[in-house]
């Protein structure tokens, strides 16, 4: 174990520090303040997952009470806190502040120790320590630094690094003063101070303030295979999801295309196709890495579309039908045909869509002819989620 201070040199270096409690392994800057304030967080700071999905930090301000970041309140899914010690429960979210990057959770049974807040304000140039879980493997780390600006909006210091929003900021003597926001591109990091904390327990709820409805739009293009032939299609949905489970969704399609033969005789095939759907699905996640989930939602449902052929038959014939060509020359005349039909088309779907981190999504859809199965649809779509 490295022992003292590290040389003026080595500044930017990290010295490594073992937390007495199992699995709270720390990553600290060479700073005088930085071991006491490790020390003093020793049982208070947890590891928050939205799902199965590293989010931030919290870290305990009383009973079973934690303060995070507002990535908590935005949790389609399942909230968690992790204790040092690998312990995981569930967490409620009872109040969220938006604005100020801040959210309160109630976490029964983790048995953290709370830590104190600073009442005095700050003076540009005080050390302080940002302490929190990244989003990686890497563990708990801890950065000093010192404040360098104090404004209405909040403080900034240099102590930071990327992935520890919601980790407590604590001066020299290990007293909390304030709540790690942002980190911005020149590696300032925006602080949130204790005071912003008293708006947030008194709005503090006694259930989850998070509305377990999300609605979700998106637009796509895909293909719709109609008896054996393929018309290029447009897409925009709306989706409703509980809890990101189950999921109800309307979409409306545009579908187009046209086709051309010459035997026996020149002919010219244009379709169109105006439908919509409503399905109901029940969403899988799979979550690859911290940043990457996967969604696989198998659904049914049921569409309904008008489709329109409109066929052009070019009839070619002699201008004189007495004229002989083998004796003269016979002026060619051209008489075309044009028969539309229309047809309303009502057929249950079945179908799966693949999510790729929320955003990119793959889907297929089977249109099922129950009379003619050989005339069912196959609708493949690429689109994202807005």
């Amino acid at each position: 174990m490295l022992r003292g201070y590290l040389a003026s040199s080595l500044v930017a270096g990290l010295l490594v520090l073992t937390l007495h409690a199992p699995r709270a392994r720390a990553q600290v800057a060479g700073d005088e303040a930085v071991p006491r304030a490790v020390a003093a967080t020793r049982g208070a700071v947890a590891l928050l997952r939205c799902g199965d999905a590293r989010i931030g930090t919290a870290f305990a301000m009383g009973e079973d009470r934690l303060v995070t970041t507002w990535r908590a309140a935005d949790c389609p899914r399942s909230v968690s806190v992790e204790g040092p010690d690998g312990h995981r429960v569930a967490a409620r979210v009872i109040a969220a502040d938006a604005d100020h990057d801040l959210a309160l959770v109630v976490a029964v049974g983790l048995g953290l120790d709370p830590l104190t807040l600073r009442d005095d304000a700050l003076e540009i140039g005080e050390r302080v320590v940002a302490i929190g879980f990244t989003g990686g493997a890497v563990g708990l780390v801890a950065h000093g630094g010192a404040v360098a600006r104090v404004t209405p909006d909040g403080l900034r210091t240099d102590a930071a690094h990327p992935g520890i929003a919601g980790g407590p900021v604590l001066d020299a003597a290990g007293h909390v003063v304030g709540v790690v926001a942002s980190m911005q591109d020149d590696g300032i990091t925006r602080v949130a101070p204790v005071r912003w904390l008293e708006s947030l327990t008194e709005g503090a709820a006694h259930d989850d303030v998070r509305s377990p409805v999300r609605v979700h739009g998106g637009v796509g293009v895909g293909v719709l295979v109609l008896d054996e032939r393929a018309l290029f299609l447009a897409e925009a949905h709306l989706s409703v999801d509980l809890w990101d489970e189950l999921s109800l969704r309307a979409a409306l399609q545009a579908a187009g295309g046209s086709t051309d033969a010459w035997e026996p005789q020149p002919l010219q095939r244009s379709e169109s196709l105006y439908g919509g759907s409503v399905t109901l699905g029940y969403r899988f996640r799979i979550q690859v890495d911290d940043a990457l989930a996967l969604t696989i939602t198998p659904e049914l449902g049921a569409w309904v579309g008008l489709h329109t052929t409109s066929e052009t038959t070019a009839h070619l014939g002699f201008a004189d039908p007495g004229c002989d060509p083998s004796i003269g020359t016979c002026a060619i005349t051209t008489r075309t045909e044009t028969i539309t039909r229309e047809q309303w088309l009502a057929r249950p779907t079945a179908g799966v869509r693949v999510g790729f981190g929320d955003v990119l999504e793959f889907g297929y859809q089977l249109q099922l002819d129950v009379e003619r199965p050989e005339a069912s649809g196959h609708l493949v779509t690429l689109g994202v989620r807005l």
